[in-house]
């Protein structure tokens, strides 16, 4: 039977005969195989002699052995589920770091089968202790997977211990700690792993609200943080706020006998730092997961303070968002709980407000917008004025900041000298790069478009790349929208859009 008329006559042969009408499709897509691959295990068994051609009764064996030893067809990798438990986390992360090389070449390198690097990723399997040192430094993770193993390892241990039954703040309580610290490290430091790998940890303070420590070192830990966030380059910042979250998950899961609104106002200050730390990031997916948690958390505390403080910062991050949701309805909750007393969390929202309504087109046309702005300035409690350092608190520093910012939108020009007088006062990279493209924004309402876009590529340019945050890629946008459209051919704004783009 010449040509192939002869193997489309085998495969419809050898299926029905196997598998029915499944098995001819499985034998069609045999051929698509490459034949060395096939070849390659039983080449003793199904190639011919040197020198013969290869016959019918050798394809048709060939089909044969391949139907009985299950061989099967290149696809997709599963999908992987890292929140399920620590040894599905570490599968993930074997995943990240095999990177562009194949399960086989890890498998190769390791000297496991490569069906066996399947089973490890998708947390079916647990490797031991040196496969895992091994993979770690084939892949150059540094570290990462050997802490992720021996989070797993704890955890498991301490699981069996519980359901031993023993009693509450034993050496296991210790070990829990230790283990999730591990875990924690391995998520924070640089790119090891996808930074929404932190969600396995917001699912856990989600459990655990409802249980309740001395909160004193938890509330000075917040405080702490409320003050790193202002300083410190966002993953920089995740990396020492996560230690901390820790800490918080561990008093709510075995110490109920501490007060359970405090460890929930805790929970929500530092669910809401996190929250801003990952939108600078550029992740605002799993920033909105964290301000949920957040509301959830300051609601339950009862305190009035946070809970506007919560939706009103939200609210303005959103609202200087690249693509902003839900700043309006964030305002509205919040101008509603706050009731008119003036606080923190009520200035955000009101900032915001000013922000939304200047992107609409609406704030340019009401000229008493600043002198309200003042207004409500002036009308703070001392204690909330009065702070400096923590992010929750509403200084003159932030209110002159947060009033040039406005000035400069609404196409005020005498706002220029008051940017250089802060730029000159500023010490932290990020806001000095930020007053500079506020002052190029400045030039560009000024007419002079093409010294502001040489100085804004200059400032952006020049700023390490952890301090390219949400907020300067903000301003470095702006400034190339507000750009007319007669420069568009300069060939400073062209690199100025290649610049930002990347």
């Amino acid at each position: 039977m010449p040509g192939k008329a002869w193997l489309r006559q085998v495969i419809v042969f050898v299926g029905l005969g196997l598998r029915g009408e499944g098995g001819v499709r499985r034998c069609r897509r045999i051929l698509e195989l490459r034949w060395f691959t096939l070849l390659r295990p039983r080449r003793d068994v199904i190639m011919s002699p040197p020198g013969e051609p290869s016959t019918r009764r050798n394809f048709e064996r060939l089909c044969l052995i391949t139907l009985r030893n299950g061989v099967s067809m290149p696809r997709r990798p599963d999908p992987l589920t890292p929140t399920q438990s620590p040894w599905h986390l570490l599968g993930a992360a074997i995943r990240h770091w095999r990177g562009d090389r194949t399960q086989r070449e890890l498998g190769d390198a390791v000297h496991v089968d490569n069906s066996v690097i399947s089973e490890y990723e998708r947390g079916t399997v647990h490797p031991s202790a040196d496969t895992v040192r091994l993979i770690d430094e084939v892949t150059g993770a540094g570290g990462h997977l050997i802490a992720l193993h021996a989070f797993a390892v704890e955890f498991d241990v301490l699981r069996a211990g519980i359901r031993r039954g023993r009693p509450p703040h034993t050496e296991d309580d210790e070990m829990e700690r230790r283990a999730t610290v591990r875990l924690l490290a391995a998520l924070s430091a640089g790119a090891a792993l996808p930074l929404d790998s932190l969600e396995l940890l917001r699912s856990g303070l989600n459990r655990a609200l409802g249980q309740a420590d001395d909160l004193d070192e938890l509330e000075a830990a917040a405080y702490e943080l409320a003050y790193a966030i202002r300083v410190l380059p966002p993953r920089e910042f995740i990396a020492k706020a996560a230690p901390r979250l820790a800490d918080v998950q561990y008093v709510a899961r075995h110490r109920r006998d501490l007060e359970q609104a405090g460890l929930q106002r805790v929970t929500g200050q530092m669910s809401a730092l996190l929250a801003i730390a990952l939108h600078e990031l550029g992740d605002p997916s799993a920033a909105r997961r964290w301000w949920r948690t957040a509301r959830k958390a300051a609601d339950a505390s009862g305190d009035l303070g946070l809970r506007v403080w919560v939706r009103g910062r939200h609210a303005f991050t959103e609202s200087c968002a690249l693509r902003p949701v839900d700043a309006a309805s964030l305002i509205a909750e919040a101008e509603a709980l706050a009731a008119g007393k003036m606080s923190a969390g009520l200035m955000e929202a009101r900032i915001a407000r000013s922000m939304v309504e200047i992107g609409s087109g609406d704030a340019g046309h009401d000229p008493d917008l600043l002198a309200k702005f003042d207004e409500d300035a002036s009308r703070l409690p001392d204690a909330v004025a009065g702070e400096r350092a923590a992010i929750w608190g509403w200084s003159q520093e932030r209110h002159v900041w947060e009033r040039a910012a406005t000035c400069v939108l609404i196409g005020d020009p005498e706002v220029y000298d008051e940017l250089t007088h802060q730029a000159r006062r500023e010490t932290n990279p990020r806001a000095q790069g930020i007053l500079q493209m506020r002052k190029s924004m400045c030039l560009v309402r000024m007419g002079e478009v093409e010294q502001a876009v040489e100085e804004t590529a200059r400032v952006y340019g020049g700023l390490p790349a952890q301090h390219r945050t949400t907020a300067v890629r903000l301003w470095a946008d702006r400034i190339v929208s507000a750009l007319p459209q007669q420069a568009e051919g300069l060939p400073a704004v062209r690199e100025l859009r290649a610049l930002v783009a990347s």
